[in-house]
């Protein structure tokens, strides 16, 4: 921990560098301990230990971020680095439905981020996505509105796993008379891109 934090705060004057408070200091050092072997919830402890340790920049530092991380996977942690430059993901959710609307969820805000971006439990994406919103760090329109870019969504449409899904004959095996996709989009909160600014 001493060797990651000399490192993050090599380029800060040292006129810069104050003792962190220790409500935050001291949960974040313990919870490091605990994840030596995992580097990008290990970044995330440095960084916001070094960034508490800053003058300039540590009143942006949220006590809650400390639980946040211990909350995190290491595939999460991996979505909010690749979200704190691309704040917005697009997602497509697959309905079965009856001719008046009525139907069921098959697949939930589907994304393929956790390809591109080489998650451990890629197919995973909608659990991460929910565990981040209920931590306050994401937004999800949940279908009520989506991109203007239609494009974007050919891809999650067209992936492998929708393909499979996404069959009249499918939906009448359910009792269900066609399918139907849902364009939305999950996005970082204000307290998420706080939170990203920091421990990011």
């Amino acid at each position: 921990t001493k060797k990651l934090l000399e490192e993050k705060l090599k380029n800060t004057s040292p006129e810069l560098i104050e003792p962190p408070e220790a409500h935050i200091a001291i949960p974040a050092m313990q919870y490091i301990s605990y994840c030596m072997d995992n580097k990008e919830l290990r970044e995330m402890y440095a960084n916001l230990l070094a960034n508490s340790m800053n003058k300039v920049v540590k009143n942006g530092v949220h006590p809650g971020f400390v639980e946040i991380i211990k909350q995190l996977s290491p595939d999460e942690a991996k979505i909010l680095k690749y979200m704190s430059s691309n704040s917005i993901i697009p997602t497509v959710s697959l309905r079965y439905e009856n001719n008046i609307g009525s139907g069921i969820y098959v697949i939930n805000n589907f994304s393929n981020i956790g390809e591109i971006i080489e998650c451990e439990s890629p197919l995973d994406i909608e659990k991460y996505f929910d565990n981040m919103v209920r931590l306050g760090l994401l937004l999800n329109s949940n279908g009520l509105s989506s991109l203007t870019d239609k494009t974007i969504y050919e891809p999650l449409k067209n992936h492998k796993l929708m393909t499979q899904l996404a069959t009249v004959k499918n939906a009448n095996a359910k009792g269900f008379e066609k399918i139907n996709f849902e364009e939305g989009f999950v996005k970082l909160s204000s307290y998420g891109e706080g939170f990203c600014s920091i421990c990011l």
